[in-house]
């Protein structure tokens, strides 16, 4: 009766996960947001079926510990917006308990699905765009990039991923060898991720960093068994991800009409600047360019006004909208899929 009571309960908690994940999907894409109500329900739900199917819950709620912790990290990064943490909470809570159970690391093989996903995705989106000659709102481009931006910031992704490589190795040799692949995919979720951080710091932190990497790596290097090398392949790795992310970011950005502007999208840092010299109150100043700068319904307002003024443009730029709600739902589905694989391998 367990088992079976245990197999209805999965099968419940897998139709959830298909029904919030359609409807998050659909409400991102036409509105710009996740409601909190149908996560509320769906969550409310869960929560009642894991108390139900009690067994095993004792792993299932380090996992969510895990989740809620990374969810608001990457929030407070300003990565993804609040709905989406909500999101990676409740499919947390979905996720069938017996998943966890034999994958200790679920909740990390989800991020870096998701993330990689959405590597995809940018590379692909790119390579369309490059084919169709769409023209490039970024002023960065091959020819005219910060060569010594580039190398340094190339170093600390590099040496950063080294050392926790080394560090994991030294500490977790076993469990970092029967898990090297997952790795690998972390190390690319952690290359894209601290990139996206290096932009936002100063010049000085980047250069403090980059002496404190390095001596730990000289460290880790002394202290760290011998057969242990750094893997070329990642070196390459790192430099590909890096120079790829680069050349997306050149097709992150698309034109709109000034009156057309909305609640939730992101002028690009030139769009903002143009406001610099309006005496319009009320008008978006910041440029970080990641979900912080998501525009309110005064700062459209005021767009909308400056655009009649003298100094007005009828076109603005603003950042590609990413569905991370999409790409959350797909890495949780990746985890699933091949769990449940490995079950019906096991069986």
């Amino acid at each position: 009766k367990r088992i079976d009571m245990t197999m209805v309960i999965n099968v419940v908690l897998i139709i959830l996960f298909c029904y919030i994940a359609l409807i998050s999907y659909y409400s991102d894409k036409k509105n710009g947001i996740i409601p909190n109500k149908n996560l509320l329900v769906i969550g409310i739900i869960a929560v009642i079926l894991k108390i139900l199917d009690y067994k095993n819950i004792d792993i299932m709620i380090i996992q969510l510990v895990i989740a809620c912790i990374c969810s608001l990290l990457f929030y407070l990064l300003h990565i993804w917006a609040g709905g989406d943490s909500k999101l990676f909470i409740v499919e947390a809570i979905l996720t069938p308990n017996i998943l966890y159970v034999q994958d200790r690391m679920a909740i990390f093989q989800v991020i870096v699905f998701s993330y990689s996903s959405v590597y995809v995705y940018l590379i692909i989106d790119s390579i369309y765009a490059y084919i169709r000659k769409k023209e490039t709102y970024n002023k960065l481009s091959l020819k005219n990039i910060n060569v010594k931006f580039f190398i340094m910031n190339w170093l600390l992704v590099f040496l950063a991923s080294a050392d926790i490589q080394k560090l994991l190795y030294y500490l977790l040799r076993k469990f970092y060898i029967e898990n090297y692949i997952i790795f690998v995919f972390g190390n690319m979720f952690f290359v894209l991720i601290m990139k996206e951080v290096l932009v936002k710091v100063s010049r000085q932190l980047r250069n403090s960093l980059l002496i404190l990497l390095l001596v730990l790596f000289m460290v880790l290097s002394l202290i760290s068994p011998i057969n242990f090398k750094i893997d070329l392949k990642n070196v390459i790795i790192v430099l590909v991800i890096v120079i790829l992310r680069e050349w997306a970011d050149r097709y992150s950005y698309t034109p709109i009409k000034t009156l057309d502007i909305k609640k939730g999208m992101i002028l690009s840092a030139s769009s903002v600047m143009l406001f610099l010299n309006s005496n319009i109150k009320g008008l978006p100043m910041k440029v970080s360019e990641d979900m912080a700068a998501r525009l309110t319904d005064e700062e459209v307002d005021s767009i909308k006004r400056w655009a009649r003024t003298k100094n007005g443009k009828d076109e603005l730029i603003i950042v590609k909208k990413i569905p991370f709600a999409f790409f959350i739902n797909i890495g949780y589905a990746i985890f699933m899929i091949i769990g449940g694989y490995k079950l019906w391998l096991g069986t």
